[in-house]
Parts: C-alpha cells; structure tokens; sequence
C-alpha cells in the first residue's frame, strides 16, 4: 500500500508538471495577450486536474458503497490531491508573485494536513470523504475560468454573467452547504481522536477563507 501510495503520488505529480509545460508551449504563442502567463498555464492545469477530480468524486458517490471506510477509488483522490497541492505549492514558490500569496499557500498547507490525516486514519466514510471532495472543489474550475476570460476579455458579457454565476455557487458550496455539512460531521463521525480534531479544525479553518473569499468576490475585491 506505501509503494502504491508513493508511486501514484510521483505519477500524478509528473503528469500535472507536464500538463503545466504544455499549457506553457501553448501560451507562449500568445505570450501578448496575458500579463501573467506562467499563472495563467497553471490555472490551465490546475482547472484540468480539479474537473477530473470532481468528476471522480461524483463516480464514487454513485458507485462506491457510502458506509464503507474509503475505497481504492476514494483512496486514489486522496493521492491525486496530495499530489496536486504539493504541484500548486511548487509553483507557488517559484515566482515571487506566487510567494506573496500568503493566503493561498496557508489553505494548501491546511487542506495537505487534512489529506495527509486521512491518508494515514480515515475520519470517515466513502460518502463523507467524496461529497466533502465535491463541496470544496467542483467551484474551482470555475475561479480558474473567469481568471482566465478576465486576462482576455475583462469588461465583456461573458466575464460578467460567468463571475457572477461562480460567485453564487462558490457562495452556495463553499459556505451555505458546508456550513450544515460541517455540523453533519461533528453529528455523525467526530470522536475525540486525532485524526478527527485534525479533520474538523481544518473544516473551520477552510470555512473561514471560504467566507472571507465569497465576501470578496462579491465586492469584487478578489
């Protein structure tokens, strides 16, 4: 199981390296057209491996048996996870706009602590694991879309109608449904264990941030 571990982690990060280079080659013919092209190739990627993830949690949750402690298939989005965190943190560090970024590099290192936890003692079940999964990272593409649209076409239709739909549903995943989910948790699966304290510190934790962005994204200060 180790072995597996460390070898999906080293595959998935190499892949999410080379789809950063790719979207590097890409861009590059249009270097003109963006400010910030490095950030945008890794929104690229970054937008590629969360709808797979999502994508993935969905499957589980309409495959995998909800009661059971997390399968293969949960398992294998822990690693990807752990593996894309350690990517986005890479990269994070290797332009100093990214090291500014103090935000963003605190919720990576939180959500590792949490992936890393229940890589070594799940808190609790398939359902648990893969609809939190969903709550947290299906608005993601959508952030990394709009960023995208507001580097080609900041003032258009489009960029607005699209920031204001993913205002409302990052507003609905990230704070109105967490929130009662977090209570959920505390109901159904907390213990005075370890890995739950971890668990549930990091839900408050992200549920602040989630806060804190969603108030800015509606006053568009983010």
């Amino acid at each position: 199981m180790k072995l597996l571990f460390e070898t999906q982690i080293r595959y998935i990060f190499i892949l999410l390296c080379l789809f950063d280079i790719s979207y590097q080659y890409i861009l590059s013919r249009f270097r003109h057209t963006f400010r910030y092209p490095l950030e945008i190739s890794n929104r690229m990627t970054c937008m590629t491996h969360i709808m797979f993830i999502t994508c993935y949690s969905i499957r589980n949750m309409i495959y995998e048996p909800w009661n059971e402690t997390p399968t293969y298939h949960s398992q294998f989005i822990i690693h990807s996870m752990i593996a894309y965190f350690l990517y986005d943190l890479l990269v994070l560090f290797s332009t100093e706009r990214g090291r500014k970024q103090t935000i963003f590099l605190i919720h990576h290192a939180v959500s590792l602590l949490f992936l890393l936890t229940n890589r070594i003692e799940a808190c609790g079940d398939n359902i648990m694991f893969n609809s939190v999964t969903f709550l947290l990272e299906s608005p993601s593409p959508l952030l990394n879309i709009i960023k995208i649209i507001e580097e080609i076409k900041p003032n258009s239709y489009l960029y607005v109608a699209l920031y204001m739909y993913t205002t409302l549903y990052y507003g609905l995943c990230r704070v109105f449904l967490f929130f009662p989910y977090i209570i959920m948790y505390v109901q159904h699966y907390f213990t005075f264990k370890w890995n739950h304290i971890i668990t549930l510190s990091t839900f408050m934790l992200l549920l602040y941030a989630s806060t804190k962005w969603y108030i800015m994204m509606i006053y568009k200060k983010i």
